[in-house]
């Protein structure tokens, strides 16, 4: 029996229809180090082999996701950076707020996307931080190699679907039960049907089983039989049809009988399926020990790159100078530390004194070849800009000359080539030679909202309609971003208004 065809032929169908107890950081060594593998980058304080473990087990996740979704293989061009931490106080200096129950998060931004997991806290916690890493890997994925305008319900369903994979050396298996989910619905009214397919789950009646319902309707749709009907109800929803009404005139039945499919469903034997499995010892994967800098400044750096800004408030100000103070504080534990330096730069950027971070990292001759200083630099400069009006265009320039030193030194860095393309959208008109630069930055980086939705604009503005609204499409149904969705929706209207008009 081909079970990798099965897997293939049960899941792709879904997907093919719409086209991880350290003391709280800084107080003891965490010994920080990052395992590189073909795609991934992962950092931990604790043993080598749980980096090298984390690191080819994402690589066969990976491997997993591309075989059943038959995606075409893209070069690697940016790993995503994943990072373990051991507690709730770690994980709040990544981002402050986070509650002792959550187990990890996910971040695209124009800085930097990255994971930040628990290091697995077993039967204790509803949901294993290696699901919590697989879902968010699985919408990093449908980004980059089958974005679509999914239904919310869907891109939920299919993350959590795939989140529940275990990963051994010579079996992959696929679609087993998660029981916080199986709970929920046992436990818990259900969101109602009609909801489930038409709204987003902040908007929804009885949320707390979106999840668990959208994993079940994933797992309900992925029998072979119902694939046409899917593919056909899929291509409805991405035409704009409310999900409820494309359901019905798609499957001819209600939500309601929906439902009650889905009650016997769960209560009858789920199936899961099976494949090889990708996952190798011989996986390449190299390991490289940080500085001592980083158990002080890691995980604050994270903070900083991925834009976890302060409030607008008078306590806001007063955490902003107090992050700042601490900064400096540690950065000047370690004199001539290139981490630590980088590091403070960027925090003067972003939350202090721009021009000390433009000063202390030099000219373009200085820099010349150092990839990160040179974005710095430009980053330093834009930052400048916004502050002194007279001087924008001046330090406009400069800036771009830094970014675009910074792109000839590390070609996939996205950032840079995001910033060095706004330089060029900064005076009003988009040449083709900037769309291009912006296209290029959306594809090194499809998951960032904010950098789709201005290579979107750009595409508008360039009168390029048909491949503005094909790349908002995945964004207008992200149940995470609900104002850069709205932002999606807003701008397809537009672009499609401007396309029915005569030219």
């Amino acid at each position: 029996m081909d079970i990798a065809r099965i897997l293939r032929r049960a899941v792709g169908a879904l997907v093919l229809a719409a086209g991880l107890t350290i003391a709280a950081a800084d107080s003891a060594r965490a010994d920080w180090k990052v395992a590189r593998s073909e795609r991934f980058e992962v950092y931990g304080g604790g043993l080598e082999s749980e980096i090298v473990g984390m690191a080819r087990e994402l690589e066969a996740f990976h491997c997993l996701l591309v075989e059943i979704t038959s995606a075409r293989p893209t070069p690697v061009e940016n790993r995503l950076k994943v990072y373990i931490v051991a507690n709730s106080n770690q994980l709040r200096e990544v981002s402050p707020g986070m509650g002792d129950t959550i187990g990890g998060f996910y971040v695209s931004s124009t800085g930097e996307t990255a994971a930040v997991v628990l290091r697995d806290r077993g039967a204790s916690a509803a949901l294993s931080s290696k699901h919590i890493l697989f879902h968010e890997y699985a919408h990093h994925f449908m980004l980059a190699h089958r974005a679509g305008a999914y239904p919310g319900w869907y891109i939920e369903g299919f993350a959590e679907y795939v989140a529940t994979a275990v990963i051994n050396p010579r079996i992959v298996e696929v679609g087993r039960i998660a029981p916080a989910r199986i709970s929920e619905l046992a436990n818990l009214p259900w969101t109602p049907m009609e909801d489930l397919l038409s709204k987003r789950q902040y908007q929804s009646r009885n949320p707390d089983t979106y999840y668990g319902l959208a994993w079940l309707l994933t797992h309900y749709m992925s029998a072979p039989e119902r694939a046409p009907q899917f593919a056909q109800y899929l291509r409805l929803v991405g035409q704009g049809v409310d999900g409820a009404k494309a359901y019905t005139d798609v499957f001819k039945e209600t939500p309601d009988a929906l439902s009650q499919k889905l009650r016997a469903y769960v209560r009858g034997s789920i199936p899961y399926l099976q494949a090889a499995s990708a996952l190798g010892e011989d996986a390449p994967v190299r390991v490289e020990r940080l500085p001592p800098s980083a158990d002080a400044l890691l995980l604050p750096s994270v903070r900083i790159a991925i834009g976890r800004d302060f409030p607008e408030t008078g306590e806001g100000t007063t955490a902003r100078a107090q992050f700042m103070n601490s900064i400096r504080e540690k950065a000047a534990r370690f004199p001539g530390d290139a981490f630590a330096s980088q590091v403070l730069a960027n925090a003067e950027i972003n939350y202090g004194v721009p021009a000390r971070a433009a000063t202390a990292l030099g000219d373009r001759t200085a820099l010349a070849g150092d990839a990160m200083r040179l974005y710095l630099a430009g980053l330093a400069r834009v930052k400048l800009a916004e502050r002194d009006p007279a001087q924008e265009r001046a330090l406009t320039l400069e800036a771009r000359q830094f970014f675009g030193d910074a792109h000839r030194a590390d070609p996939n860095h996205y950032p840079t080539l995001y910033r060095y393309g706004q330089t060029f959208l900064s005076e009003g008109v988009v040449s083709e030679n900037t769309l291009n630069v912006m296209l290029l930055a959306q594809q090194l980086a499809p998951q960032v909202a904010e950098i789709r939705l201005n290579t979107a604009h750009a595409l508008v503005r360039r009168r390029e309609y048909g491949e503005a609204i094909a790349m908002l499409q995945p964004l207008a149904n992200d149940p995470h971003n609900v104002a850069a969705a709205a932002s999606a929706r807003s701008l397809i209207e537009v672009a499609t208004e401007q396309q029915a008009r005569p030219n």
